[in-house]
């Protein structure tokens, strides 16, 4: 309602109830303020809004709509312990409010909490049957939930109400690619570029899409133009190196997961992916267990060590640096998450543990071996001749100093020379006799 307004309705208020004159100077005051904080917030001046959204319930501390607004800058800033105290309030006060349950909805969506958030996007959308954006938000849950037949409902539903957004054609593409649904999400990431052409996320969507496809060339030109948009998304980085080993060319998903952790040095899947490419990936040249054992520690670390899947990756690169005794302290202990350890997952990691109880290290998509740093060194051809050659070299000078020995004593087959013989010396000439 513009300001103009609200101030003609504040003055016909004051005229016609003069006794509620202070309240009503509250809310006008208040609402300039909501104003104020929702354009502050638009514009992304979170901590702006957050002032105003204060001040206005300072204004009027029974005013719902300011702690739906305040609630929702909260969860933005990741605090979502104060959001839901805020849209809690907000429903205390006005237990009507489809606003204030669209965004406690999000807030337990966002803490993971989806069947809480499902009942609060559903009563959102019992009180206002209009508001399209809760049809979204809660397809966003189903999606979550593998509930990929009430995730496409809600979004179709979404675009029916809303047909020239983009973002319904691009959520739908990528719930229809989480369904297994690849050649349908292409046509939705389609509309969305349509609508929009320099949608980034549709054409991360369609790359994902197509790679899956196996549309290799087609993939990698989605890729390239969503960077070409904008270059510093890792999220794109990340999807794209997901190709390249089904390519396969691990070396540039390598590359790619690289480029991701230089972007965001804190992202711990780039350096858990990295690990486990570098450690059980088939082709020789793309594996290093030191450095996915580095990895895999690093996204260990970055998480407290709470995510068995990274405890399982450091496992297996232990594994390829031959060091099994600690690989099966390490897969022991993924193993300890019940969670983990239930289903597929779980079978997953008990036959890798059983390699590496028979000193075998895992390769992804082929058959498991004994790593290189456990096997005995090889010896080249040339190495091999080298060594012969020495060998030969070092067996002759032995041979000649025995040969030597051997003659020097006599030892048969050699003789030892006789010394020689000294010839007598002749007696000297007797001196000629006077006499004679």
């Amino acid at each position: 309602m513009p300001v103009a307004r609200r101030v003609a309705f504040a003055l016909l208020a004051l005229l016609a109830a003069p006794l509620a004159a202070q309240d009503t100077f509250e809310r006008l005051g208040a609402g300039a303020l909501l104003l104020s904080g929702n354009r502050r917030e638009a514009a992304g001046d979170l901590d702006g809004a957050l002032k105003d959204y204060d001040d206005a319930i300072r204004a009027h501390p029974r005013l719902a709509q300011a702690y739906v607004a305040r609630g929702g800058v909260w969860r933005q800033k990741g605090d979502l312990d104060r959001a839901l105290a805020d849209l809690n309030t907000a429903l205390d006060l006005d237990p009507r409010s489809g606003l204030a349950f669209t965004g406690r909805g999000r807030v337990w969506a966002a803490k993971k909490d989806d069947d809480r958030a499902v009942a609060d996007f559903d009563e959102a959308i019992r009180l206002s049957p209009g508001s399209a954006y809760n049809f979204m938000y809660r397809a966003e849950v189903f999606t979550r939930k593998h509930d990929s037949e009430r995730a496409d409902a809600d979004l179709t539903r979404y675009i029916a109400m809303s047909p020239t957004d983009p973002e319904g054609y691009a959520r739908r593409g990528f719930a229809r690619v989480f369904a297994g649904e690849n050649h349908r999400s292409t046509f939705d990431f389609d509309e969305a570029i349509r609508l929009q052409p320099d949608y980034v996320e549709a054409y991360r969507g369609r790359g994902i899409a197509r790679g899956r496809m196996k549309l290799f060339d087609k993939a990698f030109a989605d890729f390239a133009e969503a960077l070409r948009l904008r270059p510093k998304t890792t999220a794109v980085y990340m999807d794209r190196a997901a190709v390249y080993l089904k390519v396969p060319d691990a070396p540039k998903a390598i590359q790619d997961y690289t480029e991701a952790i230089q972007l965001a040095p804190d992202h711990h899947p780039a350096y858990h992916m990295r690990a486990w490419v570098r450690a059980t990936n088939p082709d020789a040249g793309a594996r290093d267990g030191e450095l996915a054992v580095a990895d895999a520690r690093k996204a260990c670390d970055l998480t407290n060590w709470a995510n068995p899947d990274y405890i399982d990756t450091l496992a297996a690169a232990e594994a390829e640096c031959g060091r099994f005794a600690e690989a099966i302290r390490f897969e022991t202990r993924a193993l300890q998450s019940e969670a983990y350890a239930k289903g597929e997952t779980g079978d997953a990691a008990r036959r890798r543990l059983k390699l590496y109880e028979e000193g075998k290290a895992y390769r992804e998509g082929a058959p498991a071996e004994v790593p290189a740093a456990a096997r005995p060194a090889e010896v080249t051809p040339e190495k091999a001749v080298a060594e012969y050659g020495f060998m030969a070299a070092a067996g002759l000078v032995v041979l000649s100093v025995v040969a030597f020995r051997l003659h020097r004593h006599g030892v048969f087959p050699f003789r030892r020379r006789p010394a020689p013989v000294e010839a007598p010396e002749a007696p000297e000439a007797e001196p000629p006799h006077p006499d004679r």
